[in-house]
């Protein structure tokens, strides 16, 4: 920004603040105006968990999943698994909770039939051979009643070894049930109504009874999305107790807390009434407009106390601390709503949401920072004037000037800053690329505990599909496309945490074994074309038409290869995803056949990969507009150049802090790093400006220095210490995704807000760039941005 142009912004500045200390009951009035049009319907604002906003739409997991849900569902299913308090399920009291469960649930609404699993499911069937061809026939009927009938099914299930270790664990010790539910079914209704169920079989057995599922966690999720109310009620009131360690006094505390409190509201307002929901990603949008708002406000009211020690006038304070303030804050707050209003070219649809509101509530604080805070600073009593003692923070600021201004020192300083980046950058080399849905809950949780005993004694039910479709009727009829289907489903139980494959393959295989005496040979797919119909043909005389829909579709264009993994994490779903497509490509399907991967591991995958790939590509773009915005502010090409300095060293350290406690980097890690990149701009920032102001007026730029970090230094400290502990208070929630944020959010503040207060101006003082340190050579006669007052052989009218 030049000379000329800085002047035409305070003199504009000036006159709109004037206006509005000679005018505060009709600002606040309009401050109340459209504090009531914003947040009359916030009150309706829903929270809403949605899965498929989280999913990057156009990745090819989630367009082949979105077919395959289409065909066969597998996007709602809830895992019920029974675990006798002692020996086996092979009892009848178990068998019979197992039938009661199972006829129950079928009768759910919205369940689909077809995908209901379970030892007494009228899909699972015992597949023999008789003297007139096959016979196939419910494994479990009734509920058995002596011995002989219990170790009849016992044997029929043995016979189907399709079902071993994926309706009833090899050891005999746990059974599972396995629903599925139509997409228009509401997640929270078939929570509700299994749930039900599986209560009513706690309380009448002995049988310990796990429930998990995705109804389950978006339920969780959901009630731990509603419970950030806590977090933020604690963020508020300790944010309160640092202001008053800031300033003490009710209105030096209060004040910017009802200028955070009212900028939230304004965001959430903006959220209702453009019809968003609140979720995980977007819940935490509250705490930060809170801690950023509140950290904004300590300046600008830092900035007025010295005024009004300065001038001993209200007025002329409001309107001096304004005006000097409000390039640097309105520059500091475009950049932050900036960055994450960058998040709207987002490919996934609840990050554009928390992105735009998290931006919509920084603007808001702008704005009230404007009008609000001068307006009641005007009709508010004034200050007391005292002498302020020096304290335990001003000599620290004293040291740091100390370290900054000596060479030995400073040498020391930048040494061991090098060294700190140095290992943080060794360290991030072990970062470990991994996510897992289920870690995100507390290790307690209903919905966790469920899918490690799902894990424990099935080895895992995470589903990858693998799609085959042909392009005439009854394509998937052919040997050369079972064979496949075999064929793959025996590489994918060599590989390390796929518990269990299905497909119709296993089906055929199982009729010609029948067809043929269940002789052993015969346990294969048939050689030709007319065997596999014939074999179909036969199943379907005794069994039911629609016993292979979970499979295969009536025409048989379309059959689904159902893979299930031990667990969720990115590592182990990408190693099976990577198996996949190794096999397709050294085993072609024939022509005709199109093979496509799906399945809620591999969306969970393209989630987090998009994720982390969009998060670390966003640290760079958040980082160069950064740079622009603050590089035209200053004037200055290198001057945007000294406020990276403290966001590389942030995010390089949070980096290295990940690999060095083996914490994986994932879609909340990534999003922490990025997040703390548009926060943290504003430390570097505000320092300049007022060194920046200080260089002009100060004896030597060591004075400058001494009094830029005793004035904007101690509020960056307190800014830094708002915002950490306004995501602090995250310790307290559920979800490990939002401890995470009070871990690593703070560590970035840390570090950025020491980096601008002891590097960046170390380095200035090195390099002496002519932005900063030619006025005090005597190369211009004119203030810098943002100084109030009269410029030095000039004469300015307000």
């Amino acid at each position: 920004m030049t000379h000329e142009a800085d002047t035409r912004f305070r003199r504009g500045l000036r006159a709109y603040v004037c206006a509005v200390v000679a005018h505060p009951w009709s600002v606040l009035l309009l401050v109340a105006l459209a504090t009531a049009a914003l947040s009359v319907r916030v009150g309706t604002l829903r929270v809403r968990v949605d899965v498929d906003s989280s999913l990057p739409q156009e990745q090819a997991y989630v367009r082949a999943d979105t077919k395959i849900r289409a065909l066969f569902g597998g996007r709602k299913v809830v895992a019920i698994t029974l675990v006798p308090a002692s020996g086996t399920i092979w009892n009848q009291e178990t068998l019979g909770t197992i039938a009661r469960l199972t006829e129950a649930a079928d009768r759910i609404p919205g369940v689909i039939h077809a995908n209901v699993l379970s030892l007494a499911s009228p899909k699972v069937k015992d597949i023999r051979g008789t003297a007139d061809g096959i016979e196939a026939r419910r494994i479990m009927a009734d509920v058995p009643e002596d011995p002989a009938a219990i170790e009849a099914i016992r044997a029929a299930l043995a016979r189907n070894e399709i079902y071993v270790d994926s309706i009833v664990s090899a050891r005999g010790d746990a059974a599972a049930i396995y629903l599925d539910f139509q997409e228009t079914v509401d997640n929270e209704e078939i929570f509700s109504a299994v749930r039900t169920l599986v209560d009513a079989a706690r309380a009448r057995g002995a049988d310990a009874v796990y429930l998990t599922g995705m109804p389950s966690y978006i339920h969780y999720f959901t009630q731990f999305t509603r419970e950030t109310v806590g977090p933020f009620g604690v963020a508020v009131v300790v944010i309160m107790a640092i202001l008053y360690l800031a300033f003490p006094s009710a209105q030096g505390t209060l004040l910017p807390v009802a200028t955070a409190l009212l900028s939230t509201l304004w965001g959430l307002g903006l959220m209702t009434l453009a019809g968003a929901t609140m979720d995980g990603w977007n819940s935490i949008a509250p705490i930060l407009t809170v801690a950023v708002a509140a950290g904004h406000s300590v300046q600008i009211l830092k900035r007025f106390y010295e005024e009004y020690e300065r001038l001993g006038d209200v007025r002329a304070a409001v309107v001096e601390s304004t005006v000097s303030m409000g390039v640097v804050m309105l520059t500091a707050g475009l950049i932050a709503a900036a960055s994450f209003a960058s998040l709207v070219a987002f490919g996934i649809a609840t990050i554009r949401v928390f992105g735009l509101f998290t931006a919509a509530g920084i603007a808001s604080a702008l704005v009230l920072e404007m009008t609000f805070i001068p307006a009641c600073r005007v009709l508010l009593p004034a200050p007391g004037r005292r002498a302020e003692r020096p304290g335990v923070l001003d000599r620290l600021m004293a040291a740091t000037a100390d370290v900054v201004v000596t060479p030995r020192r400073r040498r020391v300083l930048l040494t061991s800053a090098a060294l700190v980046f140095v290992a943080a950058a060794w360290a991030s080399q072990r970062i470990v690329v991994n996510n897992s849905i289920r870690s995100y809950l507390p290790p307690g949780n209903e919905a966790r505990v469920g899918s490690d005993a799902v894990e424990r004694y099935f080895g895992g039910a995470v589903p990858v599909y693998v799609l085959f479709e042909g392009d005439a009727e009854g394509a998937l009829k052919e040997p050369a496309v079972l064979e496949l289907m075999a064929g793959l489903q025996a590489h994918l139980a060599a590989v390390p945490g796929v518990s269990k494959t299905q497909s119709i393959a296993d089906m055929v295989r199982l009729i010609y074994r029948a067809l043929n005496g269940d002789d052993p040979a015969y346990d294969r797919i048939p050689s030709t074309r007319r065997q596999v119909a014939q074999c179909l043909l036969l199943y379907s005389i005794s069994g039911e038409p629609d016993d292979f829909e979970r499979l295969v579709n009536p025409t048989y264009t379309r059959a689904l290869l159902r893979g299930f993994l031990a667990n969720d994490q990115t590592q182990l779903v990408s190693r099976v995803v990577n198996a996949i497509d190794a096999y397709l490509a050294t085993h072609p399907p024939p022509a005709g056949i199109h093979a496509e991967i799906g399945g809620g591991g591999p969306t969970m995958l393209a989630m987090n990969e998009a994720m982390i790939h969009g998060k670390l590509l966003n640290i760079l773009q958040v980082g160069g507009l950064i740079y622009a915005i603050s590089g035209l502010i200053l004037g200055s090409a290198v001057g945007g150049l000294y406020v990276l300095v403290p966001l590389v060293l942030a995010v390089v350290v949070n980096f290295g802090v990940l690999g060095a406690f083996g914490i994986w980097l994932n879609m909340s890690t990534a999003t922490i790093s990025a997040m703390a990149v548009g926060i943290g701009a504003d430390y570097a920032i505000y320092l300049l400006y007022r060194l920046r102001e200080e260089l002009t007026r100060a004896a030597t730029p060591e004075a400058a220095l001494r009094r830029t970090l005793a004035t904007s230094g101690k509020a960056i400290v307190f800014v830094a210490a708002a915002i950490s502990a306004g995501y602090a208070s995250l310790v307290f929630a559920s979800l490990e995704f939002d401890r995470m944020i009070a871990r690593l959010v703070p560590l970035t503040m840390l570090v950025s807000a020491t980096g601008a207060l002891t590097v960046m101006p170390a380095l200035l003082f090195i390099f002496r760039p002519t932005f900063l340190f030619r006025r005090v050579a005597g190369e211009a006669t004119v203030a810098p941005m943002g100084v109030p007052g009269v410029v030095p052989g000039t004469k300015e009218v307000a």
